[in-house]
């Protein structure tokens, strides 16, 4: 089993990733002054290989290695082309930015390095994910993250956080079966399990309709999609905020990622189009929609009220999937990009109120503005960016969707998103205007979280207005050119 250099380069990642949450876990306390430094550097990892072979994919020379010997008759395989690379740009990115704030949040736990191990090992198994070259492969990696986020969640070791970890692996567990269910099927329909583009075509039977089901259950579950959304208000408002960040702004993305990379290299659009499974994702996504930015509205904690907003949020890349066209789908893998970064600082900024402030309910974050001037500026340029207002980088995506829907004859979907970002701005503007306005209930404090915390959420809220106003946008053009790969030259025309 040879490999070449540009081979290695794709393994090379997910072992530093393992062995950093290795060191932690296994000699984090022996070594407190080393462990940061072995930590930062695994979770460099990713972010120093995106760069190494960004060139190649975007030349159009995906890299792509096959591990034949392992677990036949499938074996593994690693493949980035241009969306895999999209994916991994943000896991790195993000994942970085998330383990230099859990330094500031996590400094005080003396299990802080049992966390930072399952950091790691969420980042391992979500790069693998975003570079599985066949189903199998992808669901190893998807596993390895979702037992590492059960971790996570129950980080606190308290009763509450106890029950929305089981609830999540109870999820889990009902995710995993109904993809090893759909891998097996798409194995014995087409004879192969492979996320390379001009596979075999999968045939119409009752068979091939349980495995589209399974799928979309299996990354239903992660996405938050309604009913199966159920595990991730608790989740999110048990683990600690770097956990959040971590679930919101890149695992509820595996799901989203998972259902472009079956619907357009498994099924193929011409499959969907003539079935019409693709309108069971679309009304999937008007629910999704519609009941997170209710549910969001009358939540009072913090973090529960991000929580039900990131069932909103992923309803609208839902929608870009099922309209099977080319401009929502750069617009359903552009919003990926923006709701990671509008949504990463949203939680670090719940979390610097938390940890600096000691506040969790929206009541009590009047004149917090003023209390805490950075971490809110922050907050208010990602709720901006997430209302949608222009030239914000949710305004992007948000009228790619538009032009997407009326492209396929669905001016309600149209409505749906405008009535959506109306509601955004009812659950989010309120929390504002307290915080810079309000008349705070107990003495002011002064003092912002530690630069440590700062930096990263400041980086992801300049990232929400940078790349809308520069002569090019460099995250769109990752985005089109993600979507031609998975949809192929001739079915992607911008």
């Amino acid at each position: 089993m040879a490999l070449t250099g540009s081979d290695y380069i794709l393994v090379l990642p997910l072992a530093v990733l393992g062995a950093g949450g290795l060191w932690s876990f296994l000699f984090g306390r022996c070594f407190p002054r080393a462990t940061p430094w072995v930590i930062t550097l695994a979770a460099m990892a990713p972010v120093v290989t995106a760069w190494r072979i960004y060139g190649d994919v975007m030349e159009g020379n995906p890299l792509y290695v096959r591990f034949t010997q392992i677990l036949p008759p499938v074996g593994l395989s690693l493949y980035a082309d241009g969306l895999g690379l999209f994916m991994f740009i943000l896991v790195g990115f993000a994942g970085l930015l998330i383990t230099l704030y859990s330094f500031g949040y996590e400094s005080e736990d003396p299990k802080k390095y049992r966390f930072y191990a399952f950091l790691l090992f969420a980042m391992l198994g979500l790069a693998g994910v975003a570079i599985a070259g066949d189903l199998f492969t992808f669901f190893l990696f998807f596993e390895i993250m979702s037992l590492s986020i059960m971790g996570v969640v129950a980080q606190a070791e308290t009763p509450d956080a106890y029950d929305a970890s089981m609830k999540f692996l109870f999820l889990t567990v009902i995710a995993s079966i109904s993809l090893f269910l759909a891998v097996v099927i798409t194995y014995h329909l087409k004879g192969s399990v492979d996320l390379v583009p001009n596979g075999a075509p999968m045939p119409q039977s009752s068979l091939a309709f349980l495995a589209f089901l399974g799928f979309l259950i299996a990354f239903g579950v992660k996405a938050g999609m309604v009913p199966l959304h159920i595990w991730l208000p608790d989740a999110h408002a048990n683990a600690p905020s770097p956990g959040s960040a971590l679930l919101s702004g890149l695992t509820v993305k595996t799901g989203a990622y998972g259902l472009i990379r079956v619907v357009y290299s498994v099924f193929g659009v011409v499959f969907m189009e003539e079935t019409g499974w693709n309108r069971i994702i679309l009304d999937m996504s008007v629910v999704t929609i519609l009941v997170g930015s209710a549910a969001a509205i009358a939540q009072v904690g913090i973090k529960r009220r991000l929580a039900y907003s990131t069932v909103t949020q992923l309803g609208y890349v839902l929608m870009g999937v099922g309209l099977l066209s080319p401009v929502a789908l750069v617009g359903a893998i552009y919003h990926i990009f923006t709701h990671c970064f509008m949504k990463g600082c949203l939680f670090m900024c719940a979390g610097s109120m938390i940890h600096t402030a000691k506040k969790r309910r929206i009541p009590d974050l009047a004149g917090i503005g003023l209390e805490m001037p950075v971490t809110m500026t922050g907050f208010t340029i990602a709720a901006l960016t997430m209302v949608g207002v222009p030239p914000l980088n949710a305004f992007v995506s948000k009228w790619q969707l538009s032009l997407g829907a009326l492209d396929k004859g669905a001016p309600l979907l149209v409505a749906v998103l405008l009535v959506s970002s109306i509601m955004n701005a009812a659950y989010y503007f309120p929390i504002v205007i307290s915080a810079f306005f309000g008349k705070p209930g107990s003495r002011f404090v002064w003092k912002d979280s530690p630069w440590i915390m700062l930096v990263p959420l400041l980086i992801l809220a300049v990232g929400c207005i940078v790349f809308t106003l520069a002569p090019v946008n460099w995250p769109l053009v990752l985005a089109e050119r993600a979507a031609r790969c998975v949809m192929g030259p001739g079915g992607f025309t911008p």
